[in-house]
């Protein structure tokens, strides 16, 4: 189209004014034509791309949703074994306490037993020393009381021989 306005200009039928004329209106036609090409243009990459944008971001939030849900269940079935893991612990550690509350229990038989004997032994001991003891204080009485029961005769005795 351009060349044909070339020709037109060259070949001098027209005048200098109307050339001119011609020129700027075909120029301002092509300017505005091209405007419009670029705004039109430019209306269908936006359309196009708000369109790809929607396809997108509709599938990128599937996408989303998706991994979301993958990661909240493989969190969830973590849980889950967590939670087992310590119910079998805690079961585990409630048969320790058992085991370790029934040594306890037999070691405190043995040494209640042993605790027992020391103690029967220890009092045997001391009722000994005490029984002991008792036996000489009453040695003792009967000495003094035989003593007394000798003197008391003999008193009578030497009071009427020798009394004055």
């Amino acid at each position: 189209m351009n060349e044909l306005l070339q020709k037109l200009l060259e070949a001098e039928i027209l005048t200098e004014e109307t050339k001119k004329d011609l020129e700027e209106a075909f120029t301002a036609a092509r300017d505005e034509a091209i405007t419009a090409a670029k705004d039109e243009a430019a209306a269908d990459v936006r359309a196009d791309l708000t369109e790809q944008w929607v396809a997108e971001k509709d599938t990128l939030v599937e996408a989303i949703d998706t991994k979301v849900g993958e990661l909240l269940e493989q969190e969830i079935e973590e849980l889950k074994e967590d939670i087992e893991r310590f119910r079998d612990l805690e079961a585990e550690y409630a048969e320790k306490l058992v085991e370790a509350k029934a040594a306890m229990a037999d070691e405190l038989k043995a040494d209640l037993g042993d605790l027992v004997e020391k103690i029967d032994a220890f009092l045997e001991m001391r009722l000994q020393a005490e029984i002991e003891e008792l036996k000489e204080d009453i040695t003792v009485v009967r000495k003094n009381q035989f003593g007394k029961k000798v003197f008391e005769a003999f008193v009578e005795e030497f009071m009427s021989e020798f009394a004055d």
